[in-house]
């Protein structure tokens, strides 16, 4: 393994995951994390524990993806994907900033149809040229598509919260 793109791609999502926590619902004070509790959700819904295992998980997995995008010397896609890599950590440090700080439901509901589909986006342009790549980042994108999936219905659900 190079150590410098290593770095970089590790550290690049590390970090994104961290304040992404860190801006949740349940470390924005209580008024934060009752406004999110109170929302009517979905049954399929996930408790907590889950979102909290599952995200450092798929951060490896988009991290690795990275990594491999910095360090293709084959494939003329090597700009278009490691875009699609930074779009999509950028939108992980996004996401809980939309959805909870500012309580934007239907921005965050676009916000997370883009990302499954910048994770689609890498998926599709790897999977000819880079099989590990493509394998670490689809749980990302099945878990995308369930996301913005909760989050059209939480959306849906609570009109009067946009």
């Amino acid at each position: 393994m190079r150590p410098f793109p290593a770095i970089i791609s590790f550290s690049a999502v590390a970090t994104s995951l961290a304040i992404g926590g860190w801006m949740g619902p349940a470390r924005q004070g209580a008024a934060t994390a009752r406004w999110y509790r109170d929302l009517a959700k979905p049954d399929l819904t996930p408790p907590p524990y889950i979102f909290a295992t599952i995200w450092p998980i798929l951060g490896l997995g988009l991290a690795f993806y990275g990594y491999r995008a910095m360090t293709d010397t084959q494939s003329h896609l090597k700009r278009t994907r490691i875009t699609l890599w930074a779009l999509l950590t950028a939108g992980i440090l996004a996401f809980p900033l939309v959805a909870f700080q500012w309580r934007r439901l239907q921005v965050a509901t676009g916000l997370a149809a883009a990302m499954a589909l910048l994770a689609s986006g890498g998926v599709a342009v790897s999977c000819r040229r880079d099989i590990k790549a493509t394998c670490a980042l689809t749980p990302m994108v099945l878990w995308l598509g369930f996301a913005t999936w909760l989050q059209f219905a939480i959306w849906q659900k609570n009109p009067d919260e946009n």
